[in-house]
């Protein structure tokens, strides 16, 4: 069966790293041991891969903010203005 992440926006307004960790959200499977419940070791292995993916979106995100940041300080100088919050 698989799992739905409820109250998940419309993937067209996702950016591509924050798909791909939906994707993988939608389709990780953890290792279950023989007693029932899950292989510690595999969890810790997938929060890895999880977090990995995280900082990859971060790094994105910040590269993003700083090109639009840049951008708007060059618009606000040609109109001879200035950015007093920054």
């Amino acid at each position: 069966m698989k799992k739905q992440i409820k109250d998940m926006p419309d993937n067209s307004s996702l950016s591509r790293e924050e798909r791909e960790i939906y994707e993988w959200l939608q389709n990780t499977t953890f290792q279950k041991t023989f007693f029932g419940g899950v292989d510690e070791s595999d969890v810790w292995k997938k929060i890895q891969e999880l977090n990995q993916m995280y900082e990859k979106a971060l790094i994105v995100e910040r590269k993003r903010y700083e090109t639009l940041h840049r951008a708007y300080q060059e618009m606000l100088n040609q109109r001879g203005g200035s950015d007093e919050g920054s």
